[in-house]
Order: C-alpha cells, then structure tokens, then sequence
C-alpha cells in the first residue's frame, strides 16, 4: 500500500502528529522520516526543515524512497493571520509563487509595481478557516 506523507518543517508543526501514529525515526540523506500508520494506512511524516530548498529537497527524498500515493505539506504561513489557529484547514483564494519575484525592484525602488503586489500578499485574502 502506497503511504500517505504529512511534511512541516518545525516539530511545532508535526510532534501531535507523531504523537498519533507512533512511528519509527528514520534518518535518510540528513532528513527525518517517522514511519507509523493510522488506522492501519502506512503514514510518513516528514521533517522538511525550513526553506524552499530545504524543504524541496525532502520532498523529492520522501517520493524517491516512499513513492507516496499523494503528499500533504501543511504549516505552510501560519502566521500570516491572527484567525489561523494550530490544526485549522486554510482555504486560499489566491495563492502567489513569492520566489519568481526578485528582491532588487525592492531594493532600487518600487519598480513596475512589485513592491507593491508582494507588500500585498502579506493580506491574505481567505475563503474560509475551518
């Protein structure tokens, strides 16, 4: 049976959930796998660390050695609005690449308007918290 694999990059992220399926540390290229299971379905928790690279990186190791039937990340901007809560479900209506932007518009001065729409995104506009 292929697993399910939960990622975060903190253990403030991910301990209640390694708390729940009781698993097995693993360690793997520098990155930590917890390998359990929850009602009996194989469940993987990776620990991402923090960063896209970090972050990628774990991803990529946890589909070479688990081949997962899908990948959950979740603790992603948590603290981009007082509303959201620890194990809330964050429905975005938008979401934004950040890394396609460069930080030199900000640095020069507001070019072509950048400035602005990444100052926006820290306003995420939510569908719904549930």
């Amino acid at each position: 049976m292929k697993p399910i694999i939960i990622q975060g990059a903190l253990y403030s992220e991910i301990d209640y959930l390694i708390d729940t399926i009781k698993p097995k540390k693993i360690e793997y290229n520098n990155f930590i796998f917890y390998e359990g299971s929850y009602n009996n379905y194989p469940v993987i928790i990776s620990k991402t660390k923090t960063g896209e690279i970090t972050s990628s990186i774990a991803t990529v190791l946890a589909i070479t050695k688990y081949n997962p039937l899908f990948i959950i990340n979740q603790g992603t901007a948590g603290a981009c609005n007082e509303k959201i809560n620890k194990e809330d479900v964050v429905i975005a209506e938008d979401v934004y690449y950040l890394s396609q932007f460069s930080m030199i518009p900000l640095i020069l001065g507001k070019m072509m308007g950048i400035y602005q729409l990444i100052m926006n995104l820290y306003h995420i506009k939510l569908i719904g918290i549930y």
